[in-house]
């Protein structure tokens, strides 16, 4: 497609998008191989919050006690932590 429209002048290229409609419909319409459909906005980003989070812990010191727990708790049952 992208060959054809390349090439073509601009009204050629215009009638060629006309007459094969059915074809835009159709990508129109794919999600993209996923289950909801793929949303393009062309709008400026906006940023609404920024956050810190820490999963259950208040603090970085506390979420990496936390995880270094969870690394010895499951050094056996996760095979890529035996690495560390």
């Amino acid at each position: 497609i992208t060959e054809i429209l390349k090439g073509a002048p601009p009204a050629d290229a215009a009638e060629w998008i006309k007459d094969h409609a059915a074809l835009f419909a159709y990508l129109d319409d794919t999600h993209c191989g996923a289950s909801r459909p793929q949303v393009i906005s062309h709008k400026e980003d906006e940023l609404l919050t920024h956050t810190r989070d820490y999963g259950d812990a208040s603090e970085p010191a506390d979420y990496i006690e936390e995880f270094t727990q969870f690394i010895k708790a499951n050094t056996n049952e996760i095979a890529a932590l035996n690495i560390i």
